[in-house]
């Protein structure tokens, strides 16, 4: 037994402390948001898939395109694309071998729940940055698309 007093924990840097800061802010806002999700029967992950294919002109992207946007990994892709489809919110094509070629594309159904959660989910964002001028959120996405570029 070591008879020396436990030395308390250093106490984390400055720049650790802003991250999480940040991390427990990003927590909030996932919270938040699948709480109003989980009223349409999607996941957090599911949101975005179908945000990222009502972006596209089509409406239509690779599992691959996909994943780059949403930072996700292939099996995890392919799971939220299969319960998306048995939801009907997408419609799966091609693709035959390489599962990130599979095409999705949204289907009217995906857009109707997007329309749904969209005054909610506005609410959710606008409670988080009303406190903030327009000048210090632009500010801060700047940063913070700047940092992941950068990671």
């Amino acid at each position: 037994m070591d008879p020396r007093p436990a030395q308390p924990a250093p106490r984390p840097s400055r720049q650790e402390r802003l991250l999480m800061a940040l991390v427990k802010a990003a927590e909030l806002f996932k919270r938040r948001s699948s709480a109003v999700f989980r009223e349409y029967g999607l996941s957090f992950s599911q949101y975005n898939a179908l945000r990222v294919l009502a972006g596209e002109p089509e409406g239509e992207a690779s599992l691959g395109q996909i994943g780059r946007s949403m930072l996700a990994s292939g099996p995890n892709l392919s799971g939220i694309a299969r319960r998306l489809e048995e939801g009907g919110f997408v419609r799966r094509r091609g693709g035959e071998g390489d599962q990130r070629l599979r095409l999705l594309k949204i289907t009217a159904e995906g857009r109707r729940v997007l329309e749904a959660i969209a005054g909610r989910q506005e609410a959710n964002v606008r409670g988080l940055l009303e406190p903030y001028s327009q000048r210090e959120q632009e500010l801060m996405r700047r940063m913070l698309r700047d940092m992941l570029r950068r990671a």
